[in-house]
C-alpha cells in the first residue's frame, strides 16, 4: 500500500493512495515514482496506472 500525503505542522491530507481510485477521474494509480512539491501546496505525482500507463496528476490538498 503506498500512500500519498501532505503535511504542514498542523494538519495531514491524504492526496492519494493506490487502494482507492481517485474520484475526479475514475482512475486508479497503482505505484507512485516520482513526488514533487510546489512552493504554494499544489503536489504532483507521476504514477503507472492500473492500464499500465504513465500518468502526471495535480493535488491541491489546500483546497
Amino acid at each position: 500500500m503506498q500512500y500519498l500525503t501532505y503535511i504542514n505542522g498542523t494538519d495531514s491530507r491524504v492526496a492519494a493512495d493506490n487502494a482507492h481510485v481517485i474520484a475526479s477521474s475514475g482512475e486508479l494509480l497503482m505505484s507512485f515514482f516520482q513526488v514533487s512539491l510546489n512552493d504554494d501546496g499544489r503536489i504532483f505525482v507521476t504514477s503507472i496506472n492500473a492500464q499500465d500507463q504513465l500518468v502526471l496528476y495535480e493535488f491541491d490538498p489546500l483546497s
